[in-house]
């Protein structure tokens, strides 16, 4: 959820509320069409197949392995989700796929932050 705590003024120590702000960028659900890779949403289909996991090769070899760096810059980790690790060639959040005959496909159905009322955030 979109949601970070913090400590609540006037309320006793170690008491904290919610507000409406991310916590980080790992709870964006949407992307900014400018960098093209802050969604950290839990989409894991492309147009028509399932991802692959990001840490393995099968059924396609790649080199996007998840990393501190690319964990904290794409969202790349042990997982399947959409995400977008090359953002100057690829458009929006992606994935490989687990079909043998389609190595990668866009994943439609994430919203570009711009067009919608979610939160966006710029490195």
């Amino acid at each position: 959820k979109a949601v970070v705590s913090t400590q609540s003024t006037g309320v006793g120590e170690g008491e904290w509320s919610s507000c409406g702000v991310p916590a980080c960028v790992w709870d964006v659900l949407c992307y900014n069409s400018l960098t093209r890779t802050t969604y950290r949403g839990d989409e894991d289909k492309g147009r028509g197949y399932n991802c692959q996991r990001w840490d393995t090769d099968m059924p396609h070899p790649h080199t996007y392995h998840p990393s501190e760096d690319r964990e904290w810059r794409f969202g790349i980790g042990h997982h399947n989700k959409c995400r977008n690790p090359s953002p100057k060639t690829n458009s929006g959040p992606w994935c490989y796929t687990t079909s043998l005959f389609v190595r990668w496909e866009p994943c439609e159905d994430i919203p570009d932050c711009e067009e919608t009322a979610l939160p966006m955030f710029v490195f």
